[in-house]
């Protein structure tokens, strides 16, 4: 086990308790020494960490983001630029807006056909799929 892995296992332990809030902080603190150019940390066991080994541990720091696929904005989708136009000129602006409309809400928008809404309804299962893998 390597002195970096060591120490992740022991900031787990340490952080178990610790809140989000107190782990963004955590990790500011690291990336403000990072910024400084702290070339390596002292640890008490008299070892130094890398800036590598504090990069990696400002990532374990970081609470685990979710991106939330209903405030995407449409060009996530990667649509066709017909599809994606009807959406943007009826003011559908998010994932969100779009994955509120039925089948037949899409195709009552101007310049959205079968096609179109089928593109649409693929696009939003293959972002869906691509949030639930990553």
């Amino acid at each position: 086990m390597t002195l970096a892995d060591k120490n992740l296992t022991q900031l787990a332990t340490l952080t178990a308790k610790l809140t989000n809030v107190h782990l963004s902080y955590l990790a500011s603190l690291v990336r403000e020494d990072l910024a400084d150019g702290v070339m390596a940390w002292d640890t008490p066991e008299g070892t130094s960490l890398t800036r590598e080994d504090i990069r990696d541990l400002c990532k374990a720091l970081e609470p685990e983001k979710k991106e939330d696929l209903g405030l995407m904005p449409i060009q996530r989708l990667m649509l066709p630029i017909r599809a994606h136009n009807a959406l943007w000129r009826r003011g559908y602006k998010t994932v969100g807006a779009v994955m509120a409309l039925s089948r037949g809400e899409l195709l009552a928008i101007h310049n959205v056909g079968e096609g179109s809404a089928d593109d649409i309804m693929a696009a939003i299962e293959r972002l869906r799929e691509e949030l639930a893998n990553s």
